[in-house]
């Protein structure tokens, strides 16, 4: 694991993934050959259409599906997804215990599980209070939270001490609303402050506008065409 990551690169390539996001939604993701950096302590907006590559970038950083083609450099070093699961963490994701049979965990436990590994926190109620979280909910588990998910996933990946922190890609209104109701923005100066890189996949630059230190365009190619250019259109409207 890389101690303190002051850089990351990727390299996507051609690619077509179905990615089940936070909302329990299948999505066609479609990434091209495109250089992506992201340093130590930023906030970036990563900006493009549904499909068009955010999910399947958020998804990889965070060791969540496995690297294919792509090319990943944590300070230089080709990474491999061992590496990408001790630094990125995939915000709303649910947890899970068990090596054979996977059972889906509450937050509590997957909270006392880092405490106990990282030690990042001496109790269980030292998150609580940082993270603004509710007791009464800690038994759930992630899929049964709302709004208050994003703080109690944003939580674990922090008490994991994980340095890179992806979103999932959301549309405007879900952006907003995700955002605005969970109130996970708060915390993202603390993480910034403490050397952390933050992803957040959307549809529109406006939507970053005054929260992220950058917003970086995918200008997939697919993604671009205007039916009145075509030739067969042209030809045949």
């Amino acid at each position: 694991m890389v101690a303190v990551l002051e850089e990351i690169k990727l390299i996507t390539k051609q690619r077509v993934e179905r990615i089940k996001n936070p909302f329990n939604e299948l999505q066609d993701d479609y990434t091209m050959e495109k250089l992506f950096c992201f340093k130590r302590g930023m906030i970036y907006g990563i900006i493009g259409e549904q499909g068009e590559g955010g999910e399947l970038i958020s998804s990889l950083l965070s060791g969540r599906i496995p690297i294919v083609n792509e090319e990943i450099y944590c300070d230089g070093k080709l990474a491999d997804n061992v590496v990408l699961k001790q630094l990125g963490w995939y915000v709303g994701k649910s947890e899970y215990c068990g090596r054979i049979v996977k059972k889906q965990i509450s937050v509590e436990k997957a909270l006392l599980h880092a405490i106990k590994k990282y030690k990042r926190y001496q109790n269980l109620n030292e998150v609580v209070e940082e993270f603004h979280l509710s007791p009464d909910k800690l038994h759930n588990k992630i899929t049964k939270y709302s709004g208050e998910k994003w703080r109690a996933s944003l939580a674990i990946g922090y008490a994991s001490r994980k340095e890179i922190y992806c979103f999932s890609w959301m549309n405007t209104a879900c952006f907003n609303s995700i955002l605005l109701s969970s109130g996970v923005f708060r915390f993202f100066k603390k993480l910034k402050e403490e050397g952390a890189i933050i992803l957040l996949p959307t549809s529109r630059r406006e939507n970053v506008i005054g929260l992220a230190d950058e917003a970086i365009e995918i200008n997939n190619p697919q993604y671009k065409s205007i039916i009145s250019e075509n030739e067969y259109f042209i030809k045949n409207f």
